[in-house]
């Protein structure tokens, strides 16, 4: 009884609750193992730090069992949403990166990715990044009758660039990872591997790649969009 009680509290694929669980031992495990040094280092308690660690994996499964018990259709709603902040906030990052690195501010490379408020600090790029995949698996779910048709890859593939070519001058690795990503999500989704190719090698090596270009195709998303 207690057990179909937790089942039925563990709304989605029980896979994935069982894959993050498996993760979550794992993680445990290595950072118990690893600590010790890393304590020394900072004159912590190990104990202290493994404590911390294992409050943020239940919080972590107090968020994933809020988040599997809303309706689906909110993130369908939300995703957009999300997906224009994010280009907003990648604007504003990349504009910051330019005034400190032209006012010879940056001292360090990586404080150019890091978008700062009073009270945080964050990669705009990472909230980007999921923003952008949570918003192509909704249009790959509103358009997988269409998928195999061109016009529907070229206008998936128009939301990834115009994010990817405002990640690619402050971490290229994050804007690999993003193209990557997308391209097998559309794969998976049965689009036609000629359609991704061309994304691949002409928009992609070709296109977004050479400098001369660069502006003249953020615009020219911008008006696709």
């Amino acid at each position: 009884m207690f057990m179909k009680k937790i089942t039925n509290l563990l709304a989605g694929d029980k896979i994935i609750w069982l894959v993050l669980i498996i993760l979550s031992f794992i993680s445990l495990i290595e950072v118990s193992s690893s600590i010790g040094k890393f304590a020394y280092e900072i004159g912590d308690s190990p104990m202290r730090l493994s404590f911390k660690h294992f409050c943020m994996i239940i919080g972590s499964y107090i968020l994933a069992l809020c988040l599997s018990n809303i309706n689906s259709k909110l993130f369908v709603r939300l995703s957009k949403l999300a997906y224009y902040f994010s280009v907003i906030l990648l604007g504003c990052t990349f504009l910051f990166f330019l005034k400190d690195y032209f006012l010879g501010d940056l001292e360090n490379p990586a404080a150019g990715r890091r978008l700062g408020i009073p009270g945080i600090s964050f990669q705009s790029s990472e909230f980007a990044k999921y923003a952008v995949i949570i918003y192509i698996a909704c249009l790959i779910s509103k358009y997988k009758n269409e998928i195999r048709e061109k016009k529907t890859v070229n206008k998936i593939m128009n939301y990834v660039f115009l994010v990817v070519i405002l990640i690619c001058p402050q971490n290229l690795s994050t804007a690999v990872i993003l193209f990557a990503v997308s391209i097998i999500m559309l794969f998976l989704a049965n689009a036609k591997f000629k359609d991704l190719s061309y994304h691949i090698h002409n928009r992609l090596f070709q296109d977004y790649l050479d400098y001369n270009t660069y502006r003249n195709n953020v615009e020219v998303l911008l008006l696709d969009l």
